[in-house]
């Protein structure tokens, strides 16, 4: 029987043989392709990466669902890497007060819901510090102080909590404005009534209250500025507001009343002047508040000129303030020019001038009158205190 007898066919896929140089120079052509291929598929990722700079190395950190800038739900980057604060405006509290722009608020304005408003409108109008009433000139005690004289004297009505200062203050300091709380000193009649030990007294009988004129007719007790205790009070609230973050103590009424008839002063007053107890004091409070929140003390324009100190005993501007600060209303630019010149006194160490600027009823063209006044007079700073403030329309130098 016969046999089919298949013959192969030659399969398109037989291997022919292959020069081996043409097979080197072939390997080294494959090679250079595949490290050329890694080359610029690096490129290309590094360049995707810093094209998005959101994503993080690793891919340990989430992101935002949409990489463009503003695009998304942005997220916090995983690790110790935090994302940056937004930029706020410096604040600008001065180490000393030689260059201070300040504006007065009563009580009331502080609880205003207008207050953020009004600070923002003073810091951009160039102010750098607001000063404020935390004890009258009634004696008024407007903040809860812990102090134990004043817990007996008590505290007016809607006085601010230790929060609530601290956070105002905050806030002043937010603006860019530094906080002056003011004390009124030794003109105190609530507090004459329950410190016995701190008054003025009668020289008929010791134990007596002395008051400054009849007291059917309204009269006032006062503390008495020889009184070891009185002192005590008075420097107690000035550090206490100093540790709760004040940029400096506006100290008002140190003085003696204008008339003494019948007041017994203590056995002090035989044998030391008025002007050494009130220098005393000042010094006292200075040294307590320290370096860092400078003393502000107000005075009488006829005061700090020396033209008037029967109710100081002597020239204020010596008594070793930081910061002197005569009410000022009218002959701005002449008085601050003879305080300046009395400032250079050999007396005078270290005090600079800052004027209580009395603008109530001013207009806004009367307060920058006074303020360019000031300053052409030669003080560098100034209290503005006025009923109302139209800071849009005050051109400060």
């Amino acid at each position: 029987m016969k046999r089919k007898l298949y013959r192969p066919r030659r399969s398109v896929f037989r291997q022919r043989r292959v020069h081996p140089v043409i097979k080197v120079f072939g390997t080294l052509l494959i090679c250079v392709a595949v490290i050329a291929a890694g080359f610029f598929s690096a490129m290309f990722i590094s360049k995707h990466s810093q094209d998005n700079p959101h994503k993080a190395v690793g891919g340990s950190a989430p992101h935002s669902s949409n990489d463009k800038p503003g695009g998304g739900d942005s997220q916090q980057p995983a690790g110790d890497v935090e994302a940056p604060d937004a930029p706020k405006d410096p604040i600008d509290t001065p180490a000393s007060l030689d260059t201070i722009r300040a504006f007065h608020l009563s009580f009331d304005a502080l609880k205003a819901d207008s207050l953020p408003s009004t600070l923002s409108a003073a810091r951009k109008a160039g102010f750098t510090a607001v000063t404020f009433d935390l004890k009258d000139a009634d004696g008024k005690l407007y903040y809860l102080f812990s102090n134990a004289q004043a817990k007996k004297v008590g505290y007016a009505d809607g006085a601010l909590s230790a929060d609530t200062l601290t956070a105002l203050m905050n806030s002043m300091k937010e603006h860019g404005l530094a906080p002056i709380p003011r004390l009124y000193a030794f003109c105190d009649d609530p507090a004459a009534k329950v410190l016995t030990d701190a008054r003025i007294s009668h020289t008929a009988n010791h134990t007596w209250a002395w008051y400054d004129g009849d007291p059917n007719n309204g009269g006032k007790k006062w503390l008495n500025p020889y009184a070891p205790a009185a002192q005590d009070y008075i420097t107690s609230l000035a550090k206490e507001l100093k540790d709760k973050g004040a940029a400096a103590i506006l100290l008002d009424g140190v003085q003696f009343p204008a008339q003494l008839k019948d007041a017994y002063l203590g056995e002090e007053a035989a044998t030391v002047t008025k002007d050494a107890a009130l220098t005393a004091f000042v010094t006292r409070v200075r040294s307590e508040l320290g370096s860092d929140c400078p003393l502000i003390l107000a005075c009488t324009a006829k005061g700090a000129l020396a033209t008037d100190t029967k109710i100081y005993g002597g020239n204020p501007v010596t008594f070793g303030a930081t910061v002197i600060s005569p009410l000022l209303s009218s002959k701005v630019q002449e008085s601050v020019e003879k305080t300046v010149l009395r400032l250079q006194g050999p007396d005078i160490t270290s005090t600079s001038l800052a004027p209580l600027l009395q603008a109530q009823g001013f207009s806004a063209k009367q307060v920058n009158e006074a303020i360019a006044a000031c300053v052409k007079g030669g003080a560098k700073s100034f209290i503005l205190v006025a009923d109302d403030y139209d800071f849009a329309s005050y051109t400060l130098p």
